[in-house]
């Protein structure tokens, strides 16, 4: 996924990653939200969540921030996948320029090899940390039951 920057930009990586994902994760949530109604049917609970919930659900990787209630207990995955991408996007002018000519110059001089070597241990470690961090705050809390 980051050596995609390097072919293109990001604005495009983040229109076809949209495109990539939205359209499928939309319809399997009109499913998960249809079956879930159609079980709810004579039991006296509301057929549907309501309009804010299911708003924020359809808003892809918005609804944690906004503290809805997951209606998918899976979601959180493609969550996270959102925060690598997001992630990837700041990143890709280091990817840019370190898969240049100028890096492999700028790196033969003494001491800077080392120096970059720290510098993208730290982002791997950075990466680690968020990934964890992700993880954590988007597990399922929540779900339909609550909506």
């Amino acid at each position: 996924i980051p050596f995609a920057f390097v072919r293109q930009s990001r604005v495009a990586f983040a229109v076809g990653r949209f495109w990539r994902l939205w359209p499928t994760y939309a319809v399997g949530l009109t499913c998960a939200v249809a079956l879930v109604a159609l079980a709810r049917v004579g039991t006296g609970t509301p057929l549907l969540p309501t309009a804010s919930t299911l708003a924020w659900n359809y808003a892809l990787g918005l609804r944690d921030l906004a503290g809805a209630p997951s209606l998918d207990g899976v979601v959180w995955t493609l969550e996270i996948e959102i925060r690598f991408y997001l992630m990837c996007m700041l990143l890709a002018p280091a990817l840019r320029w370190l898969t240049s000519g100028a890096a492999v110059s700028v790196a033969q001089a003494p001491h800077v090899s080392e120096l970059i070597r720290a510098a993208i241990l730290g982002l791997i470690a950075g990466f680690v940390w968020y990934f964890a961090w992700g993880v954590w705050e988007t597990r399922p809390t929540r779900t339909h039951r609550d909506a």
